[in-house]
């Protein structure tokens, strides 16, 4: 009975312990967030008083995801929009975390989908931290490579990656991932859609900037 006493008061102390743990968590979370919405606030302040042009929101499809087995690429989905959606080729495809891939072929009710984690897969990124530019493929082991570093000096380890915008192929600045092996000759990038669920994606136009019209 004693014995018994003695674990049933560990474990309430052991619950009381890891409540006080996750209430101080809480708190921390909750000066992040205020800093957040603070940052949030100024900067849409900055931005108009800069009278800044920012990437347009783009209207999204979402659609169910399967992955294609007998495809042309390795690393491939299929969805259930196509054509009669609005969907395009070239439209990029994100899930809640982060991009996922790329749209390559339409159908009148399907499209097929390239993923970033495909070796075929060519995405200009940068480091959000050090500016660091380059293009990531999809290497073998479900993580991103980064490859053609036209600037000298290193990625931060643990920075997050970002498309750069370049080539027109993704807007600027939807996640990646998280660089990680610096030291290597091709760092390699931990994907953000990986940790995100793949079940239904959003397929969205990229915005580009159209050459302006000659005066008459």
């Amino acid at each position: 009975s004693r014995a018994g006493l003695t674990e049933e008061f560990s474990a309430a102390t052991g619950k009381d312990r890891r409540i006080l743990a996750l209430e101080a968590r809480v708190r921390e979370l909750a000066q992040y967030e205020a800093m957040a919405l603070s940052m949030a606030e100024r900067l849409e302040v900055y931005e108009s008083i800069l009278n800044l042009q920012g990437e347009p929101d783009a209207a999204a499809v979402t659609a169910r995801a399967m992955a294609e087995t007998n495809g042309p690429f390795g690393e491939g989905l299929l969805v259930n929009a196509g054509a009669q959606n609005g969907i395009q080729e070239g439209y990029f495809v994100e899930n809640d975390r982060g991009l996922v891939g790329r749209v390559v072929s339409v159908g009148q009710r399907s499209a097929r989908i390239l993923k970033v984690t495909d070796f075929n897969s060519r995405v200009p990124v940068m480091g959000e931290t050090s500016g660091l530019r380059a293009i990531m493929y999809g290497g073998r082991d479900d993580n991103g490579r980064l490859a053609d570093r036209p600037e000298i000096g290193r990625f931060i380890e643990g920075e997050r990656i970002l498309t750069s915008g370049e080539g027109g192929l993704f807007p600027r600045g939807i996640v990646i991932g998280w660089v990680q092996d610096i030291t290597a000759e091709e760092p390699s990038v931990r994907l953000a859609m990986q940790e995100g669920q793949l079940g239904y994606v959003r397929l969205k136009p990229s915005i580009t900037i159209a050459a302006p019209e000659d005066f008459p």
